[in-house]
């Protein structure tokens, strides 16, 4: 091989060797570099649904102190659950269960559906206040008998009998309780 080949060859080597490196000086100061951020967040209105506070037993009348508010996923979410979009009063689905009672019981934690709870006026409701084999019964009062109207559904009462004993020409009244801490169903036209 000649002397000139041999320096061709070399300067084709060089010539590479060089292309190469201006290539990936290039390459290098085109780059951008990027840094992995936050994921951004997709902003949508929390959707809260209504659950047990305790284990409310079948019969139970349902208080606010019965129940809170828990966000919930939106995938997940029966039509039968009481909600409450993000930003809505929270009164306003307490009064459509506050008051109400438990048809079947609900476990701590879980959300309260419709057909769970029973409301005073709705078809059903004695029978749901009722546990087996307990009895109602109607009891006649007036407006004074029946504290003016400070008893209501779902409080407990006792049950005075208040008589009378005559014994020759001397009346005398006697009350004694007959029934201690009944449930109240229902008042007048009231359940």
């Amino acid at each position: 091989m000649s002397v000139r080949n041999i320096l061709l060859v070399v300067a084709a080597l060089l010539i590479t060797l060089g292309t190469g490196l201006l290539a990936r000086g290039w390459l290098s100061s085109q780059r951008v570099e990027t840094v992995a951020g936050p994921a951004p967040e997709v902003v949508r209105a929390a959707t809260y649904v209504l659950v047990a506070e305790i284990d409310l037993p079948t019969g139970m009348f349902l208080k606010k102190e019965h129940m809170r508010w828990q966000a919930w996923p939106d995938e997940a979410l029966p039509e039968t659950y009481i909600i409450r979009q993000d930003g809505a009063p929270e009164e306003a689905a307490d009064e459509e269960v506050v008051g109400a009672v438990v048809r079947r019981g609900i476990t701590a934690g879980e959300p309260i559906a419709r057909g769970r709870i029973i409301k005073p006026g709705d078809r059903g409701f004695l029978a749901a206040v009722l546990r087996p084999g307990y009895r109602a019964m109607s009891v006649r009062i007036d407006a004074t008998s029946s504290i003016a109207g400070l008893v209501l559904p779902g409080d407990r009462v006792d049950v005075i009998l208040t008589h009378q004993i005559i014994r020759g020409k001397t009346t005398r009244r006697a009350s004694e309780t007959v029934l201690g801490n009944v449930c109240v169903l229902a008042i007048d036209q009231t359940t």
